[in-house]
């Protein structure tokens, strides 16, 4: 716990200082220090959170606070909030706030960009890990959305010469060891990530690099068509929703700009209904994995394209 506090320091305090916005992040020192769980989803719900609260705020402060609820056991259940000081959400607007593509209203979409996806995707991860996001907010002055989480203690702390060591080979042997053993054939492989949203792209990054996967990413569609242009992909990951060029502009440059027919494109998208995928795939794309990410439908999908290359 104490590392995602440092972790989401390091990522957000400069934005927010730009902006002048005070950024506070607080945890409660009851809470254990080490932790098990699900940290990829819960670093990935974190980040989106403060940075949509960060997006929404003009001035005054974020707070981040992470309180011991309750302790039994091995047990330890924490609350997590997150609230600002923005433009709030009316009332008519919180029944389809977590839905795909929703925001308050279209203005708010002119005014700071994006499409929503973010809420419905962090909805999403907490219903994996068993949670729910609720939101507390009144149009004009701020937000506050909270979940709690149940964690279990790390019982191996008592050992602590061999803690990090443990502690790596159990998340290797969980995640890393089935990733690697899954995506063997594709170790080596060069994959383009085109992905505007940071934890996106780390989060991402993250589940390639457990494979073997050489990764470069691109912050938006131009820059994908960019890096195209100039390297040798064995594929692509390409983001539909992106600014500056989204990956259906994007993917329609590499194929007709550069005459690259054969390079595998595979769409990421919070979009899963069969008219979605199939308008991917009618623009030049080869296939879709569906946002939230999960890492198995992963290296699946880009095994079927890529290990016979």
């Amino acid at each position: 716990i104490l590392k995602f506090k440092e972790s989401l320091d390091n990522l957000f305090r400069p934005s927010a200082t730009e902006k002048g916005i005070n950024l506070i992040i607080e945890l409660d020192p009851a809470i254990p220090r080490n932790l098990i769980g699900d940290s990829l989803r819960l670093q990935q719900v974190l980040n989106n959170l403060i940075s949509n609260a960060l997006k929404f705020t003009t001035q005054g402060e974020v707070s981040v606070h992470i309180r011991l609820i309750e302790m039994e056991g091995a047990l330890v259940r924490l609350e997590f909030s997150v609230a600002d000081t923005g433009i709030g959400i009316a009332n008519a607007s919180k029944t389809n706030i977590f839905d795909s593509f929703i925001q308050g209203d279209n203005s708010i979409s002119r005014r700071f960009g994006g499409t929503g996806l973010g809420l419905a995707i962090t909805s999403k991860l907490l219903k994996l890990m068993d949670s729910e996001l609720v939101l507390v907010s009144e149009l004009g002055k701020g937000s506050c959305f909270t979940f709690h989480l149940t964690l279990c203690k790390d019982t191996l702390q008592e050992f602590p010469l061999t803690l990090d060591r443990r502690r790596e080979m159990r998340v290797a042997g969980a995640l890393g060891d089935d990733l690697a053993n899954q995506g063997r054939k594709l170790a080596g492989s060069r994959i383009l990530v085109a992905e505007d949203n940071v934890i996106n792209q780390m989060v991402v990054k993250e589940y390639l690099r457990l494979s073997g996967v050489i990764v470069e990413i691109a912050n938006n569609g131009a820059e994908a068509v960019d890096l195209v242009r100039s390297n040798d992909f064995d594929a692509v990951l390409m983001d539909v929703q992106m600014p500056v060029l989204d990956g259906i502009q994007a993917t329609k440059m590499i194929r007709d700009e550069l005459q690259l027919s054969k390079l595998p494109i595979i769409a990421l998208s919070a979009g899963v209904t069969a008219d979605e995928r199939a308008y991917c795939i009618s623009c030049g794309m080869n296939d879709f994995v569906a946002k939230p990410i999960r890492p198995e439908i992963l290296i699946e999908t880009l095994l079927a394209w890529i290990e016979n290359d």
